[in-house]
């Protein structure tokens, strides 16, 4: 485009280029995750709510795992179906409108599972001990019962009636329990 310049030698005109508009550039357009499964309680709005706080590896693609629709309305049959799946997202509608979850970072394990790795690393720091060698545990975060696992991103939402995000408050990091 042409502008005119002012300076102390008189008037010009000069072609210069277009300005670099200012800040960071627009946000691509949303894109949901791809879906192995259906989710009939999460419109794209919701998707885009919950998908800005998870890490980005975890929003290309989800696989519905459990649907009380489907399954039956069985905590035994969740739990089997969640265990050891990697991170989930947890979405209930209850009879009252509500719409509200949970993200856990990492797989659900079942408090035996739990147990049994607790009791293997205490005979290999014992075993280590023994030789004299040093054994180095598994690392938990700082501050987190042998009860609970999860890890600081976790999260818990509601969508509806409202939207409000939960965070890890930082008190400990006693984040999931099953």
């Amino acid at each position: 485009y042409q502008r005119r310049v002012h300076g102390d030698m008189g008037t010009r005109d000069s072609k210069q280029k277009a300005a670099e508009p200012e800040g960071p550039p627009p946000a691509p357009a949303f894109s949901p995750p791809l879906f192995h499964g259906a989710s009939d309680l999460l419109s794209k709005e919701d998707l885009r709510q919950i998908c800005c706080h998870l890490p980005l590896d975890q929003t290309e693609t989800w696989t519905l795992l459990y649907n009380s629709r489907k399954d039956g309305k069985s905590f035994t049959r969740f739990g089997t179906a969640v265990c050891n799946k990697g991170p989930t997202l947890v979405v209930i509608h209850d009879t009252d409108g509500h719409i509200f979850g949970g993200y856990a970072d990492e797989s659900w394990r079942p408090m035996e599972d739990r147990r049994k790795e607790a009791e293997k690393e205490q005979a290999a720091a014992q075993r280590a001990s023994r030789c004299g060698q040093h054994f180095e545990p598994k690392p938990r975060p700082p501050n987190q019962a042998r009860q609970f696992f999860g890890g600081g991103r976790c999260f818990v939402f509601s969508l509806a009636p409202d939207l409000k995000l939960y965070l890890p408050s930082g008190a400990n990091s006693n984040f999931m329990y099953y």
